[in-house]
């Protein structure tokens, strides 16, 4: 079984809502899913997209054609009837305009919202009923999601759901109740997995002027502040949010700023501030298309360089973009360790296609990656002489203390200073303290992961598929296609972009046929950085730069003859 329902209509119509609850039952009957959310930048009107895709098996990504369309409003209804497969469905109200068929379900919808429940916007889930009831899907299942999703509302609902399916027909796709899976697998956005990797590094503080999609990680952590013992912050801007978090981090809470590109841009000063200071932080930046405003709600990778070069002078930072939901709680997690331990800022890419995607995940298990402390504690301040903040280290990495726990003076300063702190113009001191900060890369360098490859084993004579970030679940999915029709295909995947690891990369340059980059951006910024990094030139690019996620159909259409 592998089967995509895409519910589509307008913004203010719910179809993020009802997708959600479809996604959730899916989820409840046992099954693997991924959920892609689409929409535009309107409170009312544009488009709005729920794609689920749900199998038996594991799940890599979206797809881009439809067995079932739930169109709720006849423009949408109109531009994504192309998309559906030969023998695929259609549900929708009763007075939308398309050539009728066995394939087509008309309802009432509308008619049946005013009259029998004098709810119009309930049409959304006479629909949603009515899709259930054609692929089959448990009814109690359904019953048992709206009632926790809706609470008081549910009984006019369940109603509406009721009237859906009554007025549907069973279509030629079943989705089984099959087991329960609680407490066996989870149902996560990558919005929720950096949120939830944030609090078990012992993030303390988040700051952020919302923009989309960063704005779901600081919705996440603000739901859950007050269990957890969050300071939750809107600031007034982004150079606010950027610089409220260091003086948090200076007071020795666990930092997190989020963002997009353009809030990240108001950042970069902040950014030097916290390489200057030693002071770490992490900041979430959340990729769309730009420049400028570009397409807020639409999916890019174009933040890689820019991340990598952020901030006037030399300091180091640590660069991750996580492949799926699993890895962005495990990577978030890691990035504050590290930027503990280096005293260094770390970013965190994602983008709105991983940020808003549902995805079927193992349990996470917090212990993998555990929050220790980094810092001086009171008595050993209390054992020493004299502290320096910024001694000089064989490492380049100070012993960091946080002020008020003892009489010494923690003095940090945006100048360039000398080991106490204090402001100096000393040329020979500016030569120690450049080399002093540059030093943590080489220890930092050992802190990094393996790039992925995939499938194990030798890349000899195959051709490679170069990728970073959320184009993993395409590539992965187009390789075994490929290579279940007898190619001969491999991926190399990096999550850990900065500082770079090299020796996999010129591996596979020495033993693949050719090397095919994959990137959601225009120029290629990855391959970019290879060749910056190693002088390796990438032959063969593909690239999707149109505001929507890589799939596996994408590159299988490029590099099929």
């Amino acid at each position: 079984m592998d089967i995509v329902i895409r519910m589509v209509g307008a913004a203010g119509q719910g179809v993020q809502t009802v997708g959600e609850i479809l996604a959730r039952t899916a989820f409840r009957s046992g099954h693997m899913l991924h959920a892609e959310q689409s929409y535009h930048s309107r409170i009312r009107g544009g488009e709005n997209a729920f794609a689920l895709r749900i199998s038996d098996g594991p799940l890599w990504g979206t797809r881009e054609d439809t067995d079932l369309l739930v169109a709720l409003d006849q423009a949408m209804l109109d531009q994504f009837l192309p998309t559906v497969r030969e023998g695929g469905w259609v549900v929708c109200d009763e007075e939308r305009t398309l050539p009728d068929g066995d394939a087509v379900v008309r309802i009432p919808a509308g008619r049946l919202a005013k009259e029998e429940l004098e709810l119009p916007i309930a049409a959304n889930m006479i629909l949603l009923g009515a899709a259930a009831e054609v692929i089959g899907i448990s009814e109690e299942r359904l019953a048992e999601v709206v009632r926790e999703a809706l609470g008081k509302k549910a009984d006019l609902n369940l109603r509406a759901l009721a009237l859906g399916a009554e007025h549907a027909r069973r279509g030629p796709w079943t989705v089984p109740d099959a087991v329960d899976v609680r407490g066996q697998r989870m149902l996560l956005t990558g919005g929720a997995a950096v949120g939830a990797g944030a609090i078990a590094a012992g993030c303390r503080y988040v700051s952020s002027y919302p923009m989309t999609p960063g704005t779901a990680v600081l919705t996440y952590l603000a739901e859950r502040a007050e269990r957890w013992g969050l300071v939750v912050e809107q600031a007034e801007d982004e150079i606010a949010a950027i610089n409220m978090a260091l003086g948090a981090a200076y007071a020795g809470a666990r930092s997190l700023v989020t963002t997009s590109g353009g809030g990240f841009a108001l950042m970069v000063e902040g950014l030097s501030l916290a390489g200057m200071i030693e002071t770490p932080v992490v900041v979430h930046i959340g990729q769309r298309p730009a420049p400028a405003t570009g397409l807020p709600t639409r999916t890019g990778q174009e933040e890689l360089l820019f991340c990598v070069h952020a901030g006037h002078g030399e300091f180091p930072r640590y660069v991750v973009a996580p492949r799926d939901a699993e890895e962005a709680f495990y990577l978030t997690a890691k990035a504050f360790d590290v930027a503990e331990k280096y005293q260094i800022p770390a970013l965190i890419l994602t983008d709105q296609y991983l940020v808003d995607s549902f995805v079927t995940s193992p349990p996470l298990d917090p212990t993998r990656t555990p929050a220790r402390s980094h810092l001086l504690t009171a008595d050993e301040l209390q054992t020493m002489e004299h502290y320096d903040r910024f001694a000089v280290t064989p490492s380049g990495v100070s012993p960091r203390a946080v002020p008020g726990v003892s009489d010494k003076l923690v003095l940090v300063d945006s100048d360039e200073h000398d080991a106490y702190g204090r402001i100096t113009e000393d040329l020979q001191v500016r030569k120690v303290m450049t080399e002093k900060r540059l030093r943590k890369e080489e220890g930092l360098r050992t802190e990094l992961g393996e790039p992925l490859s995939y499938p194990e084993g030798s890349m000899e004579g195959r051709t490679v598929f170069l990728g970073w970030g959320s184009t993993y679940g395409a590539i992965r999915e187009a390789v075994e296609m490929l290579n279940a029709e007898g190619g001969r295909y491999a991926m190399l995947h990096f999550s850990e972009l900065w500082p770079l690891r090299t020796d996999e990369l010129r591996q596979a340059f020495d033993k693949a046929e050719r090397v095919v980059c994959i990137e959601g951006n225009a120029t290629g910024q990855l391959a970019q950085l290879v060749a910056q990094e190693t002088g390796l030139q990438v032959g063969t690019h593909i690239r999707r730069y149109d505001g929507r996620p890589l799939t596996a159909r994408d590159i299988i259409e490029e590099v099929s003859p």
